[in-house]
């Protein structure tokens, strides 16, 4: 399976985010992954794929709840809220390394593209 487009939309460094942009990537023509995320810490650049967060039965009714939630929004008994169990999970993931590698690779191409213009365009307004 060969990546034949990605799409990278940058973000504006809102203080200290390490978002830096959000990509789309077509593989074969026939797949397309939305809303990855672009990081960027001080020792390197990944990318962090679409996730969706895990959730919790409501100890009342047994009705599925997120972590975050006060209420449960389907009996509105009060919940405990314990923000450090909030954990997500990924939606999609490569699982050969070599085409994780390529995947990658292909993405932070487009990526530093993207910087590349932003930086000359802001450049040029300047």
């Amino acid at each position: 399976m060969k990546v034949t487009r990605v799409d990278v939309r940058l973000v504006r460094n809102t203080g200290k985010s390490r978002l830096r942009g959000y990509f789309t990537a077509d593989f074969d023509n026939v797949f397309r992954v939305n809303s990855g995320r672009i990081i960027e810490t001080p020792d390197k650049t990944f990318l962090a794929m679409p996730s969706k967060e895990n959730f919790r039965m409501c100890k009342d009714c047994g009705a599925k709840i997120s972590y975050k939630a006060q209420y449960c929004s389907a009996c509105g008994k009060e919940q405990l809220v314990n923000l450090a169990a909030v954990t997500y999970k990924d939606v999609c993931h490569a699982l050969d390394k070599t085409f994780a590698t390529e995947f990658e690779s292909a993405v932070l191409a487009e990526y530093n593209k993207a910087k590349v213009i932003a930086s000359n365009d802001n450049g040029s307004n300047s």
